[in-house]
């Protein structure tokens, strides 16, 4: 899946021959636009201080068709798998979210930031400061509503979302990691640390029943403390976990595809976090 994936964005690179617009304004010089890839898509650069002098990661933004500079537009931010990891700055939109909006753009009427961390072996948690500082250039470039910013991600993206949501829950309206785990991520990240942490925060969770490279408990765990940690509060946010039983380790697809994620990020904001009523706490198809 992923192979071909990328074959068609390798294609869609080599037949493209539209130029997106170029930044202008303070900061010009940290980061550039690129050639678009697909409809939407800017490519941009940033200045990353900890790779020495010179040292840059790019990046992706997406750009809803009917974006308006003058009004707020929510944002998600999506953290990529292993596999994807580079230094090209594209990879990590042929697989996951970037898929799914280039296959049906209507179903997100989002701002949407990729970054890419360059080494598979790293957790995203390495790269926090590098996810803060593009959402924040992205913040400057873009009118993204501050109260409608949401986080999601897949396999190692998923572990990512369920770390960089708990190290910065206020930042997020609401979660989506989708087959992610808590393994390899130290006795900050264990199931109870993360649960205390986002136990506020709306979150639907996604892994297939027959996934042979993260088992599903990872994410059963981490749901089944969060749930725990809820017990008592009155304000009861909701927690959902789908599993899907015939999904292996690409559960991404059918999440991003098949369960209108778009309309269930934009129930709830930052400030209110509101529920939708009888929100159910597990969904299991």
């Amino acid at each position: 899946m992923r192979t071909l994936a990328l074959a068609l964005l390798g294609l869609l690179l080599a037949a493209c021959t539209r130029n997106a617009p170029s930044d202008s304004g303070s900061g010009a010089p940290q980061t550039k636009t690129f050639p678009m890839a697909t409809e939407g898509f800017v490519f941009k650069e940033i200045e990353v201080h900890d790779r020495g002098p010179g040292g840059k990661s790019l990046y992706a933004v997406y750009v809803p068709r009917d974006y308006d500079p003058s009004v707020p537009t929510p944002t998600i931010l999506f953290l990529h798998g292993s596999g994807e990891s580079g230094t090209d700055g594209q990879k990590q939109i042929a697989v996951g979210l970037g898929s799914a909006i280039q296959l049906n753009r209507d179903q997100w009427p989002f701002i949407a930031i990729f970054p890419q961390k360059p080494d598979s072996q790293s957790q995203w948690v390495d790269h926090k400061q590098l996810v803060l500082d593009i959402l924040a250039r992205t913040q400057s470039e873009y009118n993204v509503d501050a109260n409608r910013i949401y986080l999601t991600g897949l396999s190692q993206g998923g572990a990512g979302t369920w770390a960089l949501g708990a190290l910065y829950p206020d930042k997020w309206a609401a979660l989506v990691p989708i087959c992610g785990y808590y393994r390899k991520m130290g006795n900050e990240f264990l199931p109870q640390s993360i649960a205390i942490r986002v136990k506020d925060l709306p979150i639907w969770a996604f892994h297939g029943l027959k996934d042979d490279v993260v088992p599903p408990e990872q994410t059963t765990a981490i749901v089944d403390a969060v749930q725990q940690r809820q017990i008592g509060l009155e304000n009861l946010i909701p927690i959902k976990v789908t599993l899907l039983p015939d999904a292996n380790h690409n559960s991404w697809d059918a999440a991003y595809r098949n369960f209108n994620l778009g309309q269930w990020f934009l129930q709830y904001t930052r400030d209110s976090r509101a529920t939708s009523p009888g929100a159910p706490a597990n969904d299991a198809p």
